[in-house]
């Protein structure tokens, strides 16, 4: 997002309050030797708010804009203003890659603020970088890592681009909730005394992982009205031990990236809404692996294609304890909880479509051409059948697709229900 698109939001957001402040008359003479050493430098916003969280400053490498937070609050703002100012003009000059590693990113910071030293001395301003100051910008670069890593473990991913955008979304939930750093910070970790502060970093609103996205329908006799449950009477109580799970499942797959296996892949499936779909797997979840594997699964899937719009839908298939419903209904409302000895299964189905005027021959997205212009389709069928632990590893699989609910929708039906419609999207494609 470029900074004219940040400012908007940002400017709404502080009210009266300016966002945009004055250049201090301090910063131009380090701008003009940097144009006069080349360096391709834009303009300058000196903002009373940072535009990224955990960032003092940004850049554009585009335009060569360049974005420092003044913060009065520090005793020596000025100063501080005007390290950001060096290390953002060092990176212009730089112009390093986009990092491919959270790693990557740690090493091309340090080196800039290296860098900025070394421009500080060139330009006859060693008093901006003393010995201290390094160690300091450094010891910061490393903090700002660990937290981009903490983040990354609970989006399930340490893609540069998926942590960024769940340190902007969790930053949006600690200034809701109005928690100190202390208790964001023990929130995080899971180590919190309110267990609902530790719920509440893993049901923040996922949906902020990709931008686009196609809302689903919510009407017809097919799509019921959001539910303040989503899994309706098919809904496996909640505990902390079901949150511990999935916080330990998420880390596995942001580190390890489980892979799943044991799918099956036909293609295409030519069958109704199905046509054109491109992948089917089929997921069975009786342990902490595989609970790992349909994870790693779903959540690609799910920040896949991000030049496309994404629709999804779940559709949950079970029997409440005690029996349930006739084919093809939900389960009475009287049975509220599902058998622990009855499988429950469930399907995803992601639809990824296209942009008006958008496709494969698209000047915006060149790179996917020859891609078909038709919407892809994917489904994902996960299995929980009896087995130890079963409860706890379907209430935390439900408590993660649950962070997804703003841009989802979901049915339930029985169980009969569910294999009926499995058999019909696997029977077509079957040799």
């Amino acid at each position: 997002m470029t900074i004219e698109e940040q400012w908007p939001g940002l400017s709404s957001q502080l009210g009266a309050r300016r966002l945009r402040l004055p250049t201090p008359p301090a910063c131009l003479p380090l701008l003009e030797r940097a144009r006069q050493a080349g360096i391709q430098v834009g303009d300058l916003f000196v903002v009373s708010r940072p535009l990224v969280p955990l960032a003092r400053g940004g850049y554009e490498l585009s335009t060569g804009h360049l974005w420092c937070h003044y913060d009065a609050r520090l005793e020596e703002a000025e100063r501080s203003l005007l390290q950001c100012l060096l290390v953002l003009l060092a990176a212009l000059k730089r112009r390093f890659p986009a990092p491919r590693t959270l790693e990557e990113e740690r090493e091309q910071h340090q080196q800039l603020v290296k860098d900025a030293a070394a421009l500080a001395r060139d330009w006859q301003r060693p008093d901006l970088f003393v010995a201290a100051d390094l160690d300091r910008l450094l010891a910061e670069a490393e903090n700002r890592f660990d937290a981009l890593v903490a983040v990354g473990e609970l989006a399930g991913s340490l893609d540069p681009p998926v942590a960024h955008a769940a340190s902007l979304a969790l930053c949006q939930l600690r200034e809701r909730e109005g928690w100190s750093q202390a208790t964001f910070e023990a929130a995080l970790a899971g180590i919190s005394d309110d267990e609902e502060q530790n719920a509440a970093v893993l049901t923040w609103d996922r949906t902020l992982l990709r931008a686009r996205w196609m809302s689903p329908v919510r009407s017809g006799p097919e799509q019921p009205a959001p539910q303040a449950d989503l899994f309706g009477p098919l809904t496996v109580p909640q505990s902390p031990a079901a949150s511990t799970l999935l916080r330990q499942a998420l880390e596995q797959v942001a580190h390890r990236g489980a892979v799943a296996v044991g799918c099956w892949s036909p293609q295409p499936l030519n069958t109704g809404e199905h046509a054109h779909a491109d992948q089917l797997c089929f997921l069975q979840v009786s342990d902490r692996l595989g609970l790992e594997r349909a994870l790693a699964h779903i959540s690609s899937w799910l920040l896949d294609l991000p030049e496309r719009y994404l629709q999804v839908h779940w559709s949950c298939y079970g029997e409440a304890r005690g029996g349930g419903g006739k084919s093809g209904t939900p389960p009475s409302v009287e049975e509220q909880q599902p058998g622990s000895d009855k499988p429950t299964l469930y399907r995803s189905g992601l639809t990824y479509h296209w942009g008006p005027g958008e496709g494969p021959a698209s000047p915006a997205f060149p790179s996917l051409q020859g891609q078909g212009a038709a919407p892809l389709r994917r489904e994902l069928w996960v299995l929980f059948a009896a087995c130890p632990h079963r409860e706890r590893l379907e209430a935390a699989w439900q408590l993660y697709l649950s962070s997804w609910q703003r841009q989802q929708r979901c049915s339930c039906a029985s169980l009969a229900q569910g294999l009926q419609d499995l058999w019909s999207v696997l029977a077509p494609a079957a040799p």
